[in-house]
């Protein structure tokens, strides 16, 4: 009895075990250490995924993903401390030429050094990321709603600052400017979506007004912004169904007689007006259709100068075409004249490609040799606007320019009583009798303002009072109307 009472007690507690003195077998051991490993390779892969899918992976910069959470708590934060949030799309100027002329692997490292740029200069209530492309997001909490503008406009022009400075690069200093569209938020009701698609219609807002600006989302925007996708809604179909067309308008010289015109490009629809190219240029440029259309034209304008080859009267007009910045800087812009020229056996002298001084702002090198390559093909070039920009007498004497056109803005003011208008006109036409260069006056309107040019000196003119832009048919010969 005693033994069994003895046997029903409870067992003692455990003894620790002293692993030392036991032999572990080497399969176990190597279980566990695999075990342990594939745990930690899953660990690792599941930060890693995370880190993915919320930092961008060219920039290490927090993605629209992360941004998006982020303004979502930045929000709901405004909302209880009766303050805003800022929304800031900034969007770098030109960058495809950075692509174009030095390859897209100085383009990734132009993004990096920005977006270590945008670290260092923002603050600790503001958050920086990248949303796509060329264009990065800042999100600043905490703006008073009592010194909106002033807080605004000292985040803007730090940021601005911050992108102004050149970057160095294979011993060069590469400048690129930045634009920025700006959305205010206050929380109540309004998402992430909805800021980033308002910040996006205020950056467009900005680039259209001239690049390098600051500009501010309001309620007209958002009608202009549903206008700019139904332009390039329309765009895109007109290139599709080959609604493309040429108007010609005339140029004249001082007996009036033709010398050339000026290729301007429509686009046909079901309205009887043409849509205007001033509307869906910069859509084109922003969406990048304006290749294609920059290759339309190139071939049209074949078409064109063939037709007149065929006819003694107008044998000897040349014909200018507008080059974008986009197409001018692509590969192929050059060898496409070349075989356009080619295909129709044209001399070179007999087209004139018309830049405006944006395809000088960037790699002048890679603009000299473009153009270097287009003289050699006989073609010329003329500087648009003249007179609009900063540094056009630069221009001229850095790059090979064959003609200058004043623009229409200081023509259609030089019978008021602006003097320094007509003294710049004057001084304009100096300039091109200096450098052997053709002068050429846009937006002439009236008996008076040619014979007021012809007085100063300008031997070349271009306006309404020679005749509108009218769509090109090969049947039609071109005429004045004066």
């Amino acid at each position: 009895m005693l033994a069994l009472a003895e046997s029903a007690r409870e067992p003692p507690p455990p003894q620790p075990i002293d692993r030392s003195r036991l032999r572990v077998s080497p399969v176990v051991d190597g279980l566990t250490h695999l075990i342990e490993r594939t745990l930690t390779d899953l660990e690792e892969r599941d930060q890693e995924i995370r880190r993915m899918g919320e930092m961008d992976a060219l920039t290490d910069l927090p993605n629209r993903h992360l941004i998006s959470r982020r303004l979502r708590t930045a929000t709901l934060r405004a909302a209880r401390s009766n303050t805003l949030v800022m929304t800031a799309f900034i969007g770098l100027d030109h960058f495809k030429l950075i692509n174009d002329s030095l390859g897209h692997d100085s383009g990734d490292w132009l993004l990096n050094l920005v977006a270590r740029r945008l670290e260092a200069a923002s603050r600790q209530t503001e958050v920086v990321g990248r949303f796509g492309g060329d264009v990065f997001i800042l999100v600043a909490e905490g703006i008073d709603r009592a010194h909106t503008v002033q807080q605004s406009n000292s985040i803007t022009q730090r940021i601005l600052d911050a992108l102004r400075a050149p970057f160095a690069f294979n011993k060069k200093r590469l400048h690129i400017g930045a634009s920025m569209g700006i959305v205010l938020t206050d929380g109540a009701a309004t998402s992430p979506q909805t800021a980033f698609s308002r910040a996006d219609s205020a950056l467009f807002a900005a680039k259209a007004a001239g690049r390098g600006r600051i500009h501010f989302f309001d309620t007209q925007m958002q009608g202009r912004a549903e206008e700019r996708l139904d332009i390039e809604t329309r765009l895109r179909r007109a290139i599709g169904e080959r609604r493309l067309h040429l108007a010609l308008q005339p140029q004249v010289d001082s007996a009036g007689a033709i010398t050339g015109a000026e290729a301007l490009i429509r686009i046909s629809g079901d309205e009887p007006d043409w849509m205007s190219a001033a509307s869906f240029i910069p859509v084109a440029e922003d969406c990048g259709l304006i290749v294609d259309i920059g290759q339309f034209v190139i071939a049209e304008a074949g078409r064109i100068l063939a037709d007149w080859a065929r006819t003694p009267d107008s044998r000897d007009h040349r014909l200018s075409i507008n080059a974008s910045v986009s197409h001018f800087q692509t590969t192929d812009f050059v060898d496409r004249i070349t075989e356009m020229l080619k295909h129709h056996a044209l001399p070179g002298d007999r087209l004139r490609i018309e830049l405006t001084e944006a395809v000088f702002a960037l790699q002048g090198d890679t603009v000299k040799r473009t153009m270097q390559r287009l003289r050699e093909l006989g073609v010329g070039i003329s500087l648009d606007d003249f007179g609009t920009g900063y540094s056009s007498l630069a221009y001229l004497r850095e790059f090979p320019i064959d003609e200058i056109k004043i623009d229409q803005s200081f023509v259609r003011s030089m019978l008021d009583a602006n003097v320094i208008d007509r003294r710049l006109i004057e001084v304009i036409i100096d300039i091109g009798k200096t450098l052997q260069v053709d002068v050429i006056a846009e937006g002439v309107e009236t008996q008076a303002h040619w014979d007021r040019l012809k007085a100063m000196g300008c031997r070349y003119f271009q306006g309404y009072f020679f005749g509108r832009p009218m769509l090109y048919r090969p049947d039609t010969p071109m005429s004045s109307e004066r």
